[in-house]
């Protein structure tokens, strides 16, 4: 084993020592996580970034809001410019990826909506279709069997 094997070996170790056996557990069932659900989790910082990868987009953006919060990043006024990279994609382009991201959930939310009523009018309308047949059916066979 190399020395950048037993280092990553000891790193993980490390932050294994900080996670409850249950959220190992939960990690296991591979289940996306839910924001009612992760708040009666009551992580520690380990243990949200060991489930990160399981977390539904609104929890993730929910999490996103409240870290921006915390270090009192803000928007570019109008007229100002970054004074470095790092200004630049906290005070610029994080709240336009944020924006696009917010506008990108929006029309998949309405697309599936639409998606699910189309799914329900195709599947009424077979069944109206397969109830016509039937009673074409039942209509050619009276007269076949009277004739």
């Amino acid at each position: 084993m190399s020395f950048l094997d037993k280092y990553r070996t000891i790193q993980q170790d490390l932050f294994y020592q900080h996670l409850k056996p249950e959220t190992v557990d939960r990690y296991r069932t591979g289940e996306p996580i839910d924001t009612e659900e992760f708040q009666e989790m009551r992580l520690n910082s380990y243990e949200s970034r060991f489930l990160f990868p399981l977390l539904k987009e609104e929890v993730k953006d929910e999490l996103l809001r409240h870290a921006i919060a915390q270090d009192g990043i803000r928007k570019l006024g109008g007229y100002q410019i970054s004074s470095s990279y790092r200004s630049a994609i906290l005070n610029l382009y994080l709240f336009d990826l944020i924006e696009r991201n917010r506008e990108k959930a929006e029309k998949i939310k309405k697309l599936k909506s639409s998606l699910r009523r189309a799914e329900r009018t195709s599947r009424t309308r077979l069944h109206y279709q397969d109830h016509f047949l039937r009673c074409i059916l039942k209509q050619f066979r009276r007269i076949l069997g009277d004739g």
